[in-house]
């Protein structure tokens, strides 16, 4: 075997040169710059573009992760009452959740929102789910259906609660 010669950044052996030889560029560094370059912006521009969305819509997204993640908390909740999910797996749930609305309460109170009336009372709609996620992870460990009962009976109320505070900051305002 021939040893071939270098052609840019590969090497081209004789067996695969064909007949136009002189056809095969080297590899032109700008134009492969150009192209990564254009290939980062393309990539990178829908992340950019979602960082600037209003404070409006970031605050309505975290709003329907908290309720998304409160309703996750009632079916758990109902599933270990129901004695249908062990303590531990219901427990692991819980503690995720309150993750979750802990992140969305940060979320929400750094958003630039013009309206901070409105912005304090989803904080406190979301801290009161919080608390009734935390309670009910209290009578879990526990191992107390009762306290379990009365702090999903909490949980539900939350969610109601914070529906209607949604529902008030996001409707259109005569």
């Amino acid at each position: 075997m021939s040893r071939g010669k270098k052609m840019g950044l590969f090497s081209v052996s004789k067996r695969n040169q064909g007949a136009s030889n002189s056809a095969i560029p080297s590899v032109n560094t700008t134009k492969f710059s150009y192209s990564i370059l254009n290939l980062l912006c393309f990539v990178l521009m829908p992340a950019v573009l979602s960082a600037c969305s209003s404070s409006e819509d970031q605050i309505g997204s975290q709003l329907r992760t908290a309720a998304s993640a409160a309703e996750t908390a009632s079916m758990a909740l109902d599933a270990w009452l129901a004695g249908a999910a062990p303590q531990n797996y219901t427990s692991r749930t819980l503690q995720s959740i309150s993750r979750k609305l802990s992140d969305a309460e940060t979320q929400i109170q750094s958003a630039d929102s013009p309206e901070v009336s409105e912005r304090a009372r989803l904080i406190t709609a979301i801290s009161r789910l919080a608390a009734a996620v935390a309670n009910a992870e209290v009578g879990l460990q526990d191992n107390n259906p009762a306290k379990v009962e009365r702090a999903q009976r909490d949980v539900r109320n939350a969610i109601a609660a914070l529906a209607a505070t949604y529902t008030k900051s996001f409707s259109p305002h005569p």
